[in-house]
């Protein structure tokens, strides 16, 4: 306790001597050294209480507002009070680079001695897994980002590793770790979950509406024809008639004359075979013409009713199917 309340001093001294660079009129600087020394003064409270972790908190706080190699000093020991070996041995281990020549010989000494005895109680971890891109945890605390280049240090015990890549599912595995025994572990991650695609909106069916039809003139024309034929008929049947009338007079007229006999007969056959062929074509072109009314209305109203417009929409492209 004596040690680190010693380094404390020393830590509070050496962010203190960053506001003389504020009386050259360098105020950012002032200003971040005041943050940092607020950080750092509530760490030592909080130190003191025996809260080592709040302490910590404060300790890295400090450091991230205004960088000193002394405050890793701090960090370090806090660490070593919470059985974070990893966390010391890196403090430590930064403290003395970046003091370099400023870390008195007999701190550094101690440095030292505390750097052997922490090796043993931390595993390098050699991770193995085909994620290139995310990060990697220990006990939920990120400590790596992928893709891995080099081993990472885990404190002794029973440790939680997980690897999360991006767009991925975390994978994780709980491992006992032997302090100085490096460890090679691999982690498949899962690959990542193909992006959801929405479906096409359903066709949109246009229904057209039937053509107006219009009354077709082949059934007119069959009635008129078969009328001109009746009429025809009944005409031809009147001159057959009159030639039969003719053939019966000059046969009771005496002395009859034979040719005049047989120019009538051959008038009223002529006359009567020619009104049944009207009589026959009148009645076919009637037959026509109602099969004409009833059944073209109809097929025209069915082809109608069949033409339909199909509309589809899938992002920016539209599609349009007609059918008739």
């Amino acid at each position: 306790m004596k040690a680190f309340l010693g380094t404390l001093l020393i830590a509070a001294a050496l962010a203190a001597g960053g506001s003389a660079t504020a009386q050259d009129g360098e105020k950012d600087k002032d200003r971040s050294t005041t943050e940092a020394r607020a950080f750092f003064n509530r760490g030592v409270d909080l130190f003191r209480e025996g809260a080592v972790d709040a302490a910590r908190v404060q300790f890295r706080q400090a450091y991230a507002t205004r960088p000193h190699f002394a405050v890793l000093y701090n960090i370090g020991q806090a660490s070593m009070r919470l059985q974070d070996y990893a966390g010391a041995l890196d403090a430590y281990q930064r403290y003395l680079r970046d003091g370099g020549t400023e870390v008195p010989a007999e701190r550094r000494a101690l440095v030292e001695t505390e750097l052997a005895k922490l090796r043993t109680r931390v595993a390098e971890i050699t991770l193995d897994t085909s994620a290139t891109a995310g990060e990697v945890l220990v006990d939920d605390a990120v400590v790596a980002r992928l893709p891995l280049r080099d081993p990472f240090i885990v404190s002794a015990g029973r440790r939680k590793i997980t690897v999360a890549p991006e767009g991925g599912a975390a994978v994780t595995r709980v491992i006992e770790v032997v302090g100085g025994q490096p460890v090679k572990l691999q982690l498949e991650a899962a690959p990542p979950a193909p992006a959801k695609t929405e479906a096409p909106p359903p066709p949109v069916v246009v229904e057209s509406p039937p053509p107006e039809t219009r009354a077709s003139s082949g059934p007119w024309i069959a009635l008129g024809t078969s009328a001109v034929l009746a009429v025809g008929a009944g005409v031809t049947g009147l001159v057959a008639l009159s030639a039969k009338s003719d053939a019966d007079a000059e046969l009771r007229r005496f002395p009859g004359s034979r040719d005049d006999l047989d120019a009538a007969h051959s008038r009223m056959q002529t006359a009567s075979v020619v009104a049944d062929v009207l009589a026959g074509a009148a009645l076919v072109a009637a037959g026509v013409s109602i099969y004409l009314f009833v059944s073209s209305p109809k097929a025209s109203a069915a082809k109608a009713s069949a033409q339909r417009l199909e509309v589809f929409g899938s992002g920016r492209t539209v599609t349009v199917r007609a059918s008739f």
